[in-house]
Protein backbone atom coordinates (compact mmCIF):
# COMPACT_ATOMS: atom_id res chain seq x y z
CA UNK A 1 0.00 0.00 0.00
CA UNK A 2 2.76 2.24 1.14
CA UNK A 3 4.55 1.42 -2.16
CA UNK A 4 1.59 2.50 -4.30
CA UNK A 5 0.87 5.41 -2.67
CA UNK A 6 4.62 6.62 -3.37
CA UNK A 7 3.78 5.79 -7.00
CA UNK A 8 0.97 7.95 -7.06
CA UNK A 9 2.46 10.92 -5.42
CA UNK A 10 5.89 10.60 -7.60
CA UNK A 11 3.33 10.07 -11.05
CA UNK A 12 1.65 13.54 -9.86
CA UNK A 13 4.46 15.38 -9.17
CA UNK A 14 6.06 14.34 -12.46
CA UNK A 15 2.33 15.44 -14.10
CA UNK A 16 2.43 18.99 -12.30
CA UNK A 17 6.24 19.89 -13.25
CA UNK A 18 5.52 18.85 -16.91
CA UNK A 19 2.02 20.45 -16.63
CA UNK A 20 4.22 23.93 -15.14
CA UNK A 21 6.88 23.90 -17.76
CA UNK A 22 7.48 26.98 -18.94
CA UNK A 23 5.32 28.83 -16.09
CA UNK A 24 7.13 31.00 -13.66
CA UNK A 25 5.76 32.90 -10.41
CA UNK A 26 7.31 36.10 -9.00
CA UNK A 27 6.78 39.04 -6.75
CA UNK A 28 7.67 41.94 -5.97
CA UNK A 29 6.50 44.79 -3.57
CA UNK A 30 7.53 47.67 -1.69
CA UNK A 31 5.49 49.42 1.96
CA UNK A 32 6.75 52.61 2.99
CA UNK A 33 6.11 53.94 6.99
CA UNK A 34 6.18 57.86 6.63
CA UNK A 35 6.31 60.29 9.13
CA UNK A 36 5.38 63.45 8.02
CA UNK A 37 3.72 66.89 7.60
CA UNK A 38 0.18 67.86 5.95
CA UNK A 39 -2.42 70.47 5.83
CA UNK A 40 -4.88 70.23 9.02
CA UNK A 41 -8.14 69.12 8.20
CA UNK A 42 -11.66 70.63 10.26
CA UNK A 43 -12.94 68.43 12.58
CA UNK A 44 -15.51 66.80 9.80
CA UNK A 45 -12.74 67.09 7.31
CA UNK A 46 -14.55 69.61 4.93
CA UNK A 47 -11.92 72.08 4.55
CA UNK A 48 -8.19 73.07 5.85
CA UNK A 49 -7.70 74.17 8.95
CA UNK A 50 -4.88 76.80 7.82
CA UNK A 51 -2.72 75.07 10.31
CA UNK A 52 0.31 72.00 9.54
CA UNK A 53 0.20 68.90 11.84
CA UNK A 54 2.35 66.25 11.90
CA UNK A 55 0.98 62.49 11.34
CA UNK A 56 2.40 59.22 9.93
CA UNK A 57 1.05 56.93 8.05
CA UNK A 58 1.65 53.85 5.84
CA UNK A 59 1.93 55.00 2.04
CA UNK A 60 3.49 54.08 -1.23
CA UNK A 61 6.50 55.75 -3.04
CA UNK A 62 4.04 56.64 -6.18
CA UNK A 63 1.18 57.38 -3.90
CA UNK A 64 -1.71 55.06 -2.46
CA UNK A 65 -2.35 52.91 0.21
CA UNK A 66 0.78 50.72 1.41
CA UNK A 67 1.59 47.72 1.61
CA UNK A 68 2.03 46.86 -2.30
CA UNK A 69 2.33 42.89 -2.39
CA UNK A 70 1.54 41.28 -5.46
CA UNK A 71 1.85 38.03 -7.38
CA UNK A 72 2.86 37.75 -11.20
CA UNK A 73 2.61 34.65 -13.10
CA UNK A 74 4.16 34.33 -16.37
CA UNK A 75 4.26 31.64 -19.26
CA UNK A 76 6.07 31.50 -22.52
CA UNK A 77 7.46 29.14 -25.22
CA UNK A 78 9.07 29.71 -28.09
CA UNK A 79 5.60 30.83 -30.16
CA UNK A 80 3.42 31.43 -27.23
CA UNK A 81 3.30 33.25 -23.69
CA UNK A 82 1.09 35.30 -20.96
CA UNK A 83 1.57 37.75 -18.29
CA UNK A 84 -1.02 38.60 -15.06
CA UNK A 85 -0.09 40.65 -11.82
CA UNK A 86 -2.25 40.86 -9.21
CA UNK A 87 -1.53 43.52 -7.05
CA UNK A 88 -2.49 44.32 -3.33
CA UNK A 89 -2.29 47.66 -2.13
CA UNK A 90 -3.66 47.79 1.61
CA UNK A 91 -6.44 46.10 1.55
CA UNK A 92 -7.36 46.02 -1.90
CA UNK A 93 -7.23 43.70 -4.56
CA UNK A 94 -6.88 44.42 -8.14
CA UNK A 95 -5.27 43.44 -11.46
CA UNK A 96 -1.82 44.66 -11.36
CA UNK A 97 0.36 46.61 -14.03
CA UNK A 98 -0.19 43.24 -17.03
CA UNK A 99 -2.67 40.80 -18.29
CA UNK A 100 -1.48 39.98 -21.70
CA UNK A 101 -1.48 36.72 -24.30
CA UNK A 102 1.29 36.69 -27.12
CA UNK A 103 2.36 35.11 -29.83
CA UNK A 104 5.16 34.53 -31.99
CA UNK A 105 3.76 33.21 -35.60
CA UNK A 106 7.53 33.96 -36.56
CA UNK A 107 10.89 34.33 -34.59
CA UNK A 108 10.78 37.99 -35.64
CA UNK A 109 7.20 39.15 -35.21
CA UNK A 110 5.70 39.32 -31.64
CA UNK A 111 1.62 40.15 -31.49
CA UNK A 112 0.66 41.06 -28.18
CA UNK A 113 -3.69 41.68 -27.27
CA UNK A 114 -3.22 42.84 -23.32
CA UNK A 115 -6.26 44.10 -21.19
CA UNK A 116 -3.16 46.09 -19.35
CA UNK A 117 0.72 45.77 -20.58
CA UNK A 118 3.49 47.34 -18.74
CA UNK A 119 6.04 45.90 -20.46
CA UNK A 120 7.37 49.20 -21.42
CA UNK A 121 9.44 48.28 -24.46
CA UNK A 122 11.99 50.65 -25.73
CA UNK A 123 11.54 53.27 -22.55
CA UNK A 124 13.96 55.17 -21.35
CA UNK A 125 13.95 56.38 -18.12
CA UNK A 126 15.66 58.21 -15.45
CA UNK A 127 15.24 56.70 -12.23
CA UNK A 128 17.64 57.19 -8.95
CA UNK A 129 17.35 58.37 -5.34
CA UNK A 130 14.07 60.18 -4.03
CA UNK A 131 12.27 57.91 -6.92
CA UNK A 132 12.99 55.01 -5.31
CA UNK A 133 11.52 56.15 -1.69
CA UNK A 134 8.87 59.28 -1.91
CA UNK A 135 8.84 61.10 -5.04
CA UNK A 136 7.84 64.48 -4.19
CA UNK A 137 8.20 68.07 -5.72
CA UNK A 138 9.88 68.27 -8.95
CA UNK A 139 11.03 64.68 -9.21
CA UNK A 140 7.28 63.20 -10.13
CA UNK A 141 6.01 66.07 -12.12
CA UNK A 142 5.86 66.67 -16.17
CA UNK A 143 6.22 62.52 -16.79
CA UNK A 144 8.47 61.86 -13.70
CA UNK A 145 11.24 59.91 -13.77
CA UNK A 146 9.97 56.47 -16.36
CA UNK A 147 9.30 57.29 -19.55
CA UNK A 148 11.28 60.58 -19.02
CA UNK A 149 14.05 60.09 -21.92
CA UNK A 150 11.63 57.82 -24.00
CA UNK A 151 8.14 56.64 -23.18
CA UNK A 152 6.47 53.37 -23.70
CA UNK A 153 4.52 53.98 -26.21
CA UNK A 154 4.17 50.16 -27.54
CA UNK A 155 2.15 49.13 -24.42
CA UNK A 156 -1.02 48.98 -26.15
CA UNK A 157 -4.49 46.99 -26.25
CA UNK A 158 -3.00 45.56 -29.70
CA UNK A 159 0.34 45.88 -30.50
CA UNK A 160 2.69 44.22 -33.36
CA UNK A 161 6.58 44.55 -32.63
CA UNK A 162 9.10 43.45 -35.32
CA UNK A 163 13.01 42.52 -35.18
CA UNK A 164 13.94 42.37 -38.72
CA UNK A 165 17.37 42.46 -38.46
CA UNK A 166 19.90 42.60 -35.42
CA UNK A 167 19.49 45.74 -33.63
CA UNK A 168 16.21 46.86 -35.41
CA UNK A 169 13.13 46.90 -33.34
CA UNK A 170 9.85 48.17 -35.00
CA UNK A 171 6.32 48.63 -33.37
CA UNK A 172 2.67 49.93 -33.91
CA UNK A 173 -0.34 49.37 -31.53
CA UNK A 174 -3.34 51.24 -31.17
CA UNK A 175 -6.24 50.62 -28.12
CA UNK A 176 -9.41 49.15 -28.73
CA UNK A 177 -12.24 48.87 -26.64
CA UNK A 178 -12.48 45.91 -23.68
CA UNK A 179 -15.74 43.72 -24.23
CA UNK A 180 -18.53 44.46 -26.26
CA UNK A 181 -19.34 47.91 -27.05
CA UNK A 182 -21.74 50.37 -29.26
CA UNK A 183 -19.72 52.74 -30.99
CA UNK A 184 -20.00 56.12 -30.11
CA UNK A 185 -18.48 59.16 -31.98
CA UNK A 186 -15.30 60.30 -31.76
CA UNK A 187 -14.67 56.86 -29.07
CA UNK A 188 -15.23 53.34 -30.10
CA UNK A 189 -15.64 54.00 -34.08
CA UNK A 190 -12.69 51.65 -35.62
CA UNK A 191 -11.50 54.82 -37.62
CA UNK A 192 -11.33 56.71 -33.97
CA UNK A 193 -9.32 54.06 -32.59
CA UNK A 194 -6.73 53.68 -35.44
CA UNK A 195 -6.52 57.64 -35.85
CA UNK A 196 -6.31 58.43 -32.64
CA UNK A 197 -5.05 56.13 -30.37
CA UNK A 198 -2.02 54.98 -32.84
CA UNK A 199 1.72 55.04 -31.35
CA UNK A 200 4.48 53.61 -33.85
CA UNK A 201 8.16 53.24 -32.32
CA UNK A 202 11.53 52.35 -34.08
CA UNK A 203 15.23 52.21 -32.41
CA UNK A 204 18.34 51.08 -33.83
CA UNK A 205 21.63 50.04 -31.20
CA UNK A 206 24.91 51.19 -33.10
CA UNK A 207 27.35 48.63 -31.86
CA UNK A 208 29.78 50.45 -29.38
CA UNK A 209 28.03 53.68 -29.86
CA UNK A 210 24.48 53.66 -28.82
CA UNK A 211 21.05 53.71 -29.39
CA UNK A 212 18.68 55.94 -31.38
CA UNK A 213 14.99 55.78 -30.86
CA UNK A 214 12.20 57.32 -33.00
CA UNK A 215 8.60 56.92 -32.11
CA UNK A 216 4.76 58.82 -33.11
CA UNK A 217 1.84 58.95 -31.54
CA UNK A 218 -1.87 60.11 -31.60
CA UNK A 219 -3.17 61.70 -28.69
CA UNK A 220 -6.87 61.91 -29.44
CA UNK A 221 -8.29 65.87 -29.65
CA UNK A 222 -7.22 69.22 -28.55
CA UNK A 223 -8.95 72.51 -28.74
CA UNK A 224 -6.89 74.84 -31.55
CA UNK A 225 -6.25 78.16 -29.89
CA UNK A 226 -8.50 80.61 -31.81
CA UNK A 227 -11.39 78.02 -31.90
CA UNK A 228 -13.40 79.56 -29.31
CA UNK A 229 -15.22 77.90 -26.45
CA UNK A 230 -17.40 76.00 -29.48
CA UNK A 231 -14.81 75.92 -32.09
CA UNK A 232 -13.02 73.02 -34.12
CA UNK A 233 -11.33 70.60 -32.26
CA UNK A 234 -8.13 69.08 -33.51
CA UNK A 235 -5.91 65.86 -33.06
CA UNK A 236 -3.13 66.09 -31.40
CA UNK A 237 -0.04 64.38 -32.22
CA UNK A 238 3.73 64.49 -30.73
CA UNK A 239 6.97 62.76 -32.30
CA UNK A 240 9.70 61.44 -29.56
CA UNK A 241 13.23 61.04 -29.76
CA UNK A 242 15.82 59.84 -27.69
CA UNK A 243 19.83 59.07 -28.20
CA UNK A 244 21.04 56.96 -25.57
CA UNK A 245 25.08 56.97 -25.31
CA UNK A 246 26.38 53.77 -24.14
CA UNK A 247 29.90 53.52 -25.77
CA UNK A 248 31.74 54.61 -22.84
CA UNK A 249 32.10 52.30 -20.00
CA UNK A 250 31.51 54.07 -17.34
CA UNK A 251 29.11 57.02 -18.33
CA UNK A 252 25.64 56.64 -19.16
CA UNK A 253 24.39 59.84 -21.06
CA UNK A 254 20.91 60.13 -22.90
CA UNK A 255 18.54 62.88 -24.31
CA UNK A 256 15.13 62.77 -25.13
CA UNK A 257 12.62 65.07 -26.41
CA UNK A 258 8.90 65.65 -27.12
CA UNK A 259 7.42 68.01 -30.06
CA UNK A 260 3.61 68.30 -30.26
CA UNK A 261 1.98 68.32 -33.68
CA UNK A 262 -0.81 70.10 -35.00
CA UNK A 263 -1.41 73.14 -33.41
CA UNK A 264 -1.02 74.65 -29.76
CA UNK A 265 -4.01 72.67 -27.82
CA UNK A 266 -5.45 73.36 -24.07
CA UNK A 267 -8.70 73.42 -22.35
CA UNK A 268 -10.33 76.36 -22.06
CA UNK A 269 -9.91 78.67 -19.28
CA UNK A 270 -12.22 81.64 -18.10
CA UNK A 271 -8.99 84.07 -18.63
CA UNK A 272 -9.26 87.08 -20.57
CA UNK A 273 -7.61 89.81 -22.31
CA UNK A 274 -8.55 92.78 -23.70
CA UNK A 275 -12.41 91.37 -23.48
CA UNK A 276 -10.98 88.41 -25.55
CA UNK A 277 -10.84 84.52 -24.30
CA UNK A 278 -7.06 82.80 -24.95
CA UNK A 279 -6.37 79.18 -24.08
CA UNK A 280 -3.31 78.02 -22.21
CA UNK A 281 -1.14 75.65 -24.61
CA UNK A 282 -0.96 72.82 -23.02
CA UNK A 283 1.43 71.15 -25.13
CA UNK A 284 4.64 72.81 -24.75
CA UNK A 285 7.99 71.12 -26.62
CA UNK A 286 10.01 68.83 -24.28
CA UNK A 287 13.98 68.33 -23.97
CA UNK A 288 15.40 66.32 -21.12
CA UNK A 289 18.85 65.12 -20.57
CA UNK A 290 20.14 62.49 -18.07
CA UNK A 291 23.75 61.18 -17.55
CA UNK A 292 25.13 58.60 -14.86
CA UNK A 293 28.77 58.51 -14.08
CA UNK A 294 30.05 56.09 -12.37
CA UNK A 295 34.18 57.07 -12.54
CA UNK A 296 34.93 55.92 -9.28
CA UNK A 297 34.50 52.80 -7.40
CA UNK A 298 31.07 52.49 -5.67
CA UNK A 299 30.53 56.10 -6.48
CA UNK A 300 27.37 56.75 -8.50
CA UNK A 301 26.55 60.59 -9.71
CA UNK A 302 23.21 60.96 -11.28
CA UNK A 303 22.73 64.34 -13.07
CA UNK A 304 19.20 65.20 -14.39
CA UNK A 305 17.48 68.32 -16.35
CA UNK A 306 14.37 69.33 -18.52
CA UNK A 307 13.65 72.35 -20.65
CA UNK A 308 10.07 73.37 -21.03
CA UNK A 309 9.50 75.28 -24.53
CA UNK A 310 6.70 77.14 -25.54
CA UNK A 311 4.25 76.43 -22.50
CA UNK A 312 1.49 78.25 -20.95
CA UNK A 313 1.83 80.45 -18.27
CA UNK A 314 -1.38 81.37 -16.16
CA UNK A 315 -0.21 83.74 -13.78
CA UNK A 316 -3.06 85.86 -12.75
CA UNK A 317 -2.89 89.50 -14.43
CA UNK A 318 -0.47 88.30 -16.89
CA UNK A 319 -1.66 85.60 -18.77
CA UNK A 320 -0.02 84.45 -21.63
CA UNK A 321 -1.53 81.82 -23.99
CA UNK A 322 2.13 80.71 -25.26
CA UNK A 323 5.90 81.31 -25.02
CA UNK A 324 6.72 80.96 -21.32
CA UNK A 325 10.06 78.80 -20.51
CA UNK A 326 10.40 75.93 -17.77
CA UNK A 327 13.28 73.62 -16.82
CA UNK A 328 14.42 71.60 -13.89
CA UNK A 329 17.50 70.35 -12.87
CA UNK A 330 18.68 68.31 -10.00
CA UNK A 331 21.52 65.95 -9.32
CA UNK A 332 22.45 62.58 -7.24
CA UNK A 333 25.33 60.86 -5.66
CA UNK A 334 25.24 57.08 -4.34
CA UNK A 335 27.96 55.44 -2.14
CA UNK A 336 27.83 51.50 -2.04
CA UNK A 337 30.12 49.89 0.92
CA UNK A 338 30.95 46.00 0.54
CA UNK A 339 28.68 44.91 2.78
CA UNK A 340 25.54 45.98 1.25
CA UNK A 341 25.17 49.68 3.17
CA UNK A 342 24.39 52.36 0.51
CA UNK A 343 24.10 56.22 1.07
CA UNK A 344 22.52 58.78 -1.46
CA UNK A 345 21.72 62.63 -1.27
CA UNK A 346 20.06 64.45 -4.06
CA UNK A 347 19.01 67.59 -4.76
CA UNK A 348 16.41 69.20 -7.51
CA UNK A 349 15.12 72.74 -7.93
CA UNK A 350 12.04 73.73 -10.84
CA UNK A 351 10.75 76.85 -11.64
CA UNK A 352 6.89 77.71 -11.51
CA UNK A 353 6.37 77.20 -15.18
CA UNK A 354 7.86 73.89 -14.77
CA UNK A 355 5.61 72.93 -11.96
CA UNK A 356 1.98 74.61 -12.21
CA UNK A 357 2.58 76.44 -15.32
CA UNK A 358 2.43 79.54 -13.36
CA UNK A 359 5.38 82.01 -12.67
CA UNK A 360 3.30 83.35 -10.07
CA UNK A 361 5.79 83.59 -6.79
CA UNK A 362 6.21 80.70 -4.45
CA UNK A 363 5.03 78.07 -7.24
CA UNK A 364 8.62 76.92 -7.82
CA UNK A 365 10.28 74.09 -5.78
CA UNK A 366 13.24 73.12 -4.54
CA UNK A 367 13.50 69.11 -3.43
CA UNK A 368 15.87 67.51 -1.32
CA UNK A 369 16.39 64.32 0.81
CA UNK A 370 19.22 62.49 1.65
CA UNK A 371 18.85 58.62 2.96
CA UNK A 372 20.76 55.43 3.73
CA UNK A 373 19.76 51.53 2.68
CA UNK A 374 20.87 48.06 3.65
CA UNK A 375 20.58 45.51 0.92
CA UNK A 376 20.03 41.81 1.13
CA UNK A 377 19.85 39.16 -1.27
CA UNK A 378 15.91 39.55 -1.99
CA UNK A 379 15.13 42.82 -0.08
CA UNK A 380 16.36 45.93 0.86
CA UNK A 381 14.90 47.97 4.11
CA UNK A 382 16.10 52.10 4.23
CA UNK A 383 15.41 55.26 5.88
CA UNK A 384 15.48 59.36 4.57
CA UNK A 385 14.57 62.27 5.10
CA UNK A 386 12.78 64.42 2.32
CA UNK A 387 11.86 68.04 1.96
CA UNK A 388 10.64 70.59 -0.49
CA UNK A 389 9.75 74.18 -0.88
CA UNK A 390 5.90 75.70 -1.15
CA UNK A 391 4.28 72.73 0.02
CA UNK A 392 4.96 70.48 -2.61
CA UNK A 393 3.80 66.85 -2.11
CA UNK A 394 3.26 63.89 -4.82
CA UNK A 395 2.78 64.78 -8.34
CA UNK A 396 3.00 68.30 -7.61
CA UNK A 397 0.19 68.67 -5.20
CA UNK A 398 -0.04 70.90 -2.47
CA UNK A 399 -0.26 68.85 0.42
CA UNK A 400 0.31 71.29 3.11
CA UNK A 401 -1.03 74.85 3.96
CA UNK A 402 0.41 77.88 1.83
CA UNK A 403 3.71 77.51 1.52
CA UNK A 404 5.00 75.74 4.41
CA UNK A 405 7.76 73.86 3.81
CA UNK A 406 6.94 70.07 3.94
CA UNK A 407 8.81 67.44 5.10
CA UNK A 408 8.84 63.41 5.23
CA UNK A 409 10.87 60.74 6.71
CA UNK A 410 10.20 57.18 4.82
CA UNK A 411 11.12 54.06 6.33
CA UNK A 412 11.28 51.52 3.42
CA UNK A 413 11.30 47.63 2.90
CA UNK A 414 10.88 46.17 -0.47
CA UNK A 415 11.09 42.41 -1.33
CA UNK A 416 11.21 40.30 -4.60
CA UNK A 417 11.18 36.69 -4.77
Amino acid sequence: MKKLIGTVAVAALLATAAFAEGISFGSWGRALWIVGNAAEKSADGAKDTGDTGVTSWLGQSWGGASPRTALAVKGSSDNVGFALDIHANGADWNLGDNALVWVKPIDMLKITFSGKDDTNLLRGDACFGLWNFRRLGSVSTAGGSEGYIFPALLNKRVSVVATPIEGLTVGYGFDCAIGDVNPKADSDRFVDQIGRTSAFAAAYTIANIGTVKLGFQAQGKGYDKNGGINGERKDKMEIDAAFELTMLEKVYAAIGTKIPLGGTFGKYADLYEDGKLYVANESPVFVNLYTRLNLIDNLAINVIGGLMLNSKDTKKGDFKSSGAFGFRFGVEGEYTLSNGIGFFAQVEYANGIWMKSDSSDKNDCLTFGLGATKGFSNGVIGVAFEGTTNGYGLYGGKITANDDFHFEVPVKIEYWF
